[in-house]
């Protein structure tokens, strides 16, 4: 009896390990939040991650942020900000730590301006989505190098969403901002894109070329959200 009592007495204690192992099981998703097309950072913005909404925290004077998630966990990462429309990523799948995850951040007034060249009313029911196909190069790029450096997308590639979204509307390159196309029925070198008015849901978008490959990605769409899936995710160049 005794015996038997020491062997459960070991397998509890075996047990209650496995858990505190698994409950301790991290990986850290971190970025910067700056303005678009500059290497302006963002401070004081709060960072939180749509599925787990009491993880936040807030963003440094360099526009640095960093949480830490569960491994394996779904993430969708978004910044609300004062000055600025609230941004959503793309949402990942958290195996390994992501880092680099950055938030592109737009005035109001930007968006307004957008949002008239597109000729639409954003529909608070719905969400919209920017995104961009970049080059394999931007990969690598620091934050000084991605803005300096512009364009970096590849030109030619098709951009399909499953299931289908709303309309997708090409951008051509432009300085100080690319403007979009109606006439684009693939990406320009800027890379750009968007899809708008689309109903809440999640979203997989695919990139095709007759010789480069692409990354997809996952977006998470709810009534009223904005998501800028940017470099150095969004639909980047994979390695062939």
């Amino acid at each position: 009896m005794k015996n038997s009592m020491m062997l459960l007495s070991g397998l509890t204690i075996a047990l209650m390990a496995c858990d505190s192992d698994t409950e301790a099981k991290k990986v850290s998703v971190s970025g910067m939040a700056y303005i678009k097309n500059t290497t302006t950072p963002v401070a004081g913005g709060t960072v939180s991650i749509a599925e787990s909404p009491s993880l936040t925290t807030t963003t440094d004077a360099n526009g640095r942020w960093s949480l830490e998630v569960e491994e394996g966990a779904t993430v969708t990462p978004f910044i609300v900000a004062e000055g600025f429309v609230t941004t959503h990523t793309e949402t990942f799948e958290a195996d390994a730590e992501l880092a680099n995850v950055h938030f592109q951040m737009i005035p109001p007034t930007l968006f307004a301006a957008l949002a008239g060249a597109l000729g639409i009313e954003p529909d608070p029911t719905k969400c919209q989505i920017s995104t961009e196909v970049t080059d394999l190069m931007a990969q690598d790029l620091s934050l000084e190098a991605l803005v300096a450096e512009r364009p970096h997308g590849v030109e030619g590639v098709s951009v399909s969403m499953d299931p289908t979204g709303g309309p997708i509307t090409f951008f051509a390159f432009a300085e100080p901002f690319d403007l979009p196309n109606a006439d684009l029925t693939s990406t320009s070198t800027s890379g750009g894109l968007v899809s708008t008015q689309v109903d809440p849901g999640v979203y997989t978008i695919t990139a095709t070329h007759p010789s480069r490959t692409f990354s997809s990605i996952t977006v998470t769409c709810a009534a009223g959200r904005f998501i800028n899936a940017t470099v150095p995710y969004g639909l980047h160049e994979t390695s062939p």
